[in-house]
């Protein structure tokens, strides 16, 4: 009788623990479950490649007749980008997120992840995305073609080319460029261990203008039995007009009246110095190959500012190049 009684007031114990817990600890409110809706839960991707990037637009809605603040959206994976990272809803509106996914680079031939609206700090239903990866169908070397030497303005480019290592099976690789910077072509061959490979020829017009260029080209890829492919090569440069002056520009700082300052102006070796001109407080001087003495001289007063500039004829070229340098400082007595 005594084991009966005792294990009656077990069950009762237990009986009252889960009324406590039910009625005390806060549930999952179906309201507010409800605050927020996204129109697809869950959204297959199909076949990615790994490496490559994808949007996927979300659709989501204030049911309520109250406006709603959701304060962020938590990603399950870094690779997941949100934008906006948060917003305020009126009610029965609905806005659109744009989610950048970018997949990783391994060997995991599935991925998946979620992101969750967090409204009040309660996190809601998440939207869930998955998708099966695939290898790039091709590999190009290099991806960046930095031009090293500079380039001359108005002068002809030799061709410039890539590698392209064909992965799987490639139906057709098509080349886009804007048709003011150059022509692009694709060569397909195979080498002797058999496997296929392409090469990426690409032709560049002359450039008018000196500074840093840049320009993409973009490689679109028809699979056969694979979902398209598209990837950038990046060519960089610098355009020059074959002469490389240092410095640039020349702060003289303060000086005495009738002082005098000298400084060494160097340039391209492959470039005669012809002659120059600016103010008349600097005087300028070719002291060899290669180099020009700047002198300052500082008659009078105040600030010194002007430009002076260069002209060169670069080795085999009949064209004149000019360059300048900005100088500046101040005379005091």
């Amino acid at each position: 009788m005594t084991f009966m009684r005792l294990l009656y007031s077990v069950i009762a114990l237990a009986c009252v623990v889960c009324l406590w817990a039910i009625f005390v600890f806060p549930r999952p409110s179906k309201q507010l479950s409800q605050r927020v809706s996204i129109a697809s839960a869950y959204e297959d991707l199909g076949f990615v490649y790994s490496g490559d990037r994808t949007n996927v637009t979300l659709r989501v809605t204030n049911p309520t007749e109250k406006p709603i603040e959701i304060s962020r959206f938590i990603a399950s994976c870094t690779c997941t980008r949100v934008e906006p990272d948060s917003m305020t809803l009126s009610p029965r509106e609905t806005k659109e997120v744009l989610l950048t996914i970018a997949f990783p680079k391994n060997d995991s031939p599935e991925f998946s992840a979620a992101v969750q609206p967090v409204c009040n700090s309660v996190q809601l239903q998440p939207f869930l995305f998955v998708a099966k990866k695939r290898s790039a169908p091709i590999e190009v070397t290099p991806p960046l073609i930095r031009i090293r030497e500079p380039l001359i303005v108005d002068e002809s480019i030799p061709p410039i080319e890539a590698s392209i290592h064909l992965v799987s099976d490639v139906k057709k690789i098509t080349p886009e460029i804007d048709e003011a910077i150059g022509d692009v072509e694709v060569v397909r061959g195979f080498e002797k261990d058999g496997k296929d490979k392409a090469t990426v020829r690409l032709s560049l017009k002359p450039i008018s203008r000196r500074g840093p260029f840049s320009c993409g080209i973009r490689l679109n890829v028809q699979c056969e039995n694979a979902p398209d492919y598209s990837t950038v090569i990046a060519v960089e440069a610098k355009v020059t007009d074959g002469v490389e002056v240092f410095p640039e520009s020349l702060n003289l700082g303060a000086m005495d009246v009738g002082a005098m300052q000298d400084t060494v102006v160097t340039f391209s070796p492959n470039a005669d110095f012809l002659g120059a001109e600016g103010p008349s407080s600097i005087e300028v001087e070719s002291i060899g190959k290669g180099k020009v003495r700047l002198t300052a001289v500082c008659s009078e007063t105040g600030q010194v500012h002007g430009v002076v500039k260069y002209w060169f004829r670069v080795k085999g070229k009949q064209a004149i190049a000019e360059q300048s340098i900005a100088i500046y400082g101040r005379v005091t007595e």
